[in-house]
């Protein structure tokens, strides 16, 4: 046998086991792309750390991501998910551990079982405005016919938007003092095919003419041209004293749209001393309040609407929450 081998053979054979053996050591090293499984538990371990619903908080961000449906990810658990699409998931959930709100970085919120667009410049709609809502429509004034409601500080539209869809008949005033909330209110009108019944004056001449929609721009009751039988708000009513105590979870909304002066009540006590130029004999107020505020909001009530009686309402987690103003 002949064990003169020449260095021509030699020199390819240690060339080729050389790059084998980096191939072994270093793709074990190398991370294979995760699925969406994988993503999704990651997603929630991470977001337990702010959130009592981390695993539907990570199906949502993920969902926001690929733009898929949560449908899809239950059918695809083990699709891979390329880098460019781990690292934008990754930087919303990172986004949300800062307590930045997951309405605001998904772009919507759900009320009363309609989609609503939201951003920045308005408050976030919450279950105790729903509450405020239903518990409106529920009450025998809501069963007339033709009425004329105000919404007061309307922020992204949730409450007039929700009362045209459940009210065909109704004619509705929305009102805030910010331009740039009535812009989202006036999209979601659009959206929800109610636009041409929200009734109030311009806050961008295009936009009327190219809608016919026209938003109250004002301060509280002052720009309603004629009397209604409905006045209905979520006012600011937060108190300095919570503002400061919930700062962490608030910081990121409208200051103006939460917070109601030293005790909460100031721009709602406003509301009431105005009310009589511009409600109807017979009219209603529903107001949104908060629990510590409820005695007091009664003495104005009495001191500006004496002809009316006041009711409370609790919410689900049982505290009171909805002051009803009526004729007695």
């Amino acid at each position: 046998m002949n064990l003169n081998v020449s260095m021509e053979r030699v020199a390819p054979l240690r060339i080729s086991i050389f790059y084998k053996t980096i191939f072994f050591f270093v793709t074990p090293i190398m991370k294979s792309p995760k699925n969406i499984k994988c993503l999704l538990q990651k997603g929630e371990q991470k977001l337990q750390k702010i959130s009592k619903e981390a695993r539907i908080e990570s199906e949502l961000l993920l969902c926001h991501t690929i733009k898929k449906p949560k449908e899809y990810l239950f059918q695809n658990l083990e699709k891979k998910i390329s880098k460019n699409t781990e690292n934008k998931f990754k930087h919303l959930v990172k986004k949300r551990l800062t307590r930045f709100p997951l309405a605001y970085i998904l772009g919507k919120k759900e009320f009363f079982g309609l989609g609503f667009k939201i951003n920045q410049n308005v408050l976030i709609p919450r279950p105790e405005t729903e509450e405020l809502v239903e518990y409106f429509l529920k009450s025998k004034i809501a069963k007339k016919k033709n009425l004329k409601i105000a919404d007061i500080g309307t922020g992204c539209g949730c409450i007039a938007i929700t009362i045209a869809k459940k009210l065909p008949t109704a004619k509705i005033y929305a009102t805030d003092i910010s331009q740039s909330a009535l812009k989202v209110a006036h999209a979601n009108a659009r959206r929800h095919h109610v636009s041409k019944r929200i009734n109030p004056a311009p806050f961008c001449r295009k936009a009327a003419k190219r809608c016919g929609i026209k938003f109250l721009k004002g301060n509280l009751l002052s720009c309603l041209s004629e009397k209604v039988d409905v006045i209905i708000a979520n006012l600011p009513y937060i108190s300095d004293k919570d503002y400061q105590k919930y700062f962490k979870n608030l910081k990121f909304e409208p200051r103006k749209a939460l917070f109601g002066g030293r005790n909460g009540s100031f721009y709602i006590k406003k509301l009431l001393r105005a009310a009589p130029k511009y409600l109807k004999p017979n009219g209603e107020i529903f107001l949104e309040t908060s629990p510590e505020q409820s005695l007091e909001l009664i003495l104005e009530a009495k001191k500006n609407l004496p002809k009316m009686k006041a009711e409370l309402k609790k919410d689900l987690s049982g505290k009171i929450r909805i002051l009803h103003l009526k004729q007695k």
